[in-house]
């Protein structure tokens, strides 16, 4: 902890930090769970309910495929399927990496990400813009930007 890092920022850091290597290890047992098994979660989910409805993508939408793709290697794919799995993949990357860094160093140094709001705020802004675009696509232009995956 910084010294003059607030007790509460700490413990968002910690929070995270532990929520990070929680998901690692989800991700992980998944991964090598399908890959034995061949069992794919995508196959078992239930449509979008609010594209069933309104005809319109729900600014999840895409989020899924974009994850699939990002987990065979095809980060391109994944970022235009829905640019907040790379933002999270990139920021939550550098942030557990130099976390980490700082754990076994046992003192913060200056390239440590810590958690601040604007995180939150530009990750709502990449998912409002992606669901303005998407949406603007498909009613302008009537163009799918979500196909589905083969």
């Amino acid at each position: 902890m910084k010294k003059n890092q607030h007790p509460v920022s700490a413990a968002i850091d910690r929070g995270f930090y532990i929520a990070g290597w929680a998901l690692i290890a989800v991700t992980g047992i998944y991964f090598l769970f399908s890959h034995i098994t061949g069992f794919q979660i995508s196959r078992h989910m239930a449509p979008c309910a609010f594209h069933l409805v309104t005809g319109l993508y729900c600014p999840g939408c895409g989020g899924t495929r974009a994850t699939i793709f990002l987990m065979h290697g095809h980060p391109l794919q994944s970022l235009l399927y829905h640019p907040f799995v790379m933002y999270c993949t990139l920021l939550g990357g550098y942030f557990m990496l130099s976390q980490t860094i700082m754990r076994i160093c046992r003192k913060d140094l200056p390239f440590v990400l810590h958690y601040h709001d604007w995180m939150l705020w530009l990750s709502l802004v990449v998912v409002i813009l992606n669901f303005i675009i998407k949406n603007l696509a498909l009613i302008v232009w009537h163009t799918d930007l979500l196909p589905l995956v083969p």
